[in-house]
């Protein structure tokens, strides 16, 4: 199978940036997100989606996607354990760090 493409890219002078329109879905607000990841040309990486808060005046926020693990022991040594792995958002909490990836994000409009 080949790798999802990206609907538009983007060179800055410190990173490469991906978006992927409509590319998660947020179940618990019914609403489908796009995903963008900013690769740091010195290493680092932020890959998150963009949302909208629900609401008529909903402000825009960005999350990262956070992988999540459950064990449950059974109530024997001969009862297996059940592992269940998922995905949760996780938003970014950092203001300024929210921020300057909003910023990024609407670079994309502005290249329209």
């Amino acid at each position: 199978m080949e790798p999802l493409r990206p609907d538009q890219t983007m060179t800055l002078s410190d990173a490469k940036v991906s978006l992927y329109r409509k590319a998660v879905r947020l179940d618990d607000i019914k609403q489908d997100c796009d995903r963008m990841v900013v690769e740091e040309f010195r290493g680092g990486e932020d890959n998150v989606f963009i949302y909208r808060e629900p609401g008529p005046n909903g402000k825009r926020r960005v999350a990262k996607i956070r992988q999540t693990m459950s064990l449950q022991a059974g109530s024997s040594p001969a009862v297996p354990v059940t592992t269940t792995f998922g995905t949760a958002p996780e938003r970014v909490s950092n203001e300024k760090e929210e921020q300057r990836l909003l910023k990024i994000y609407d670079l994309f409009a502005a290249k329209k």
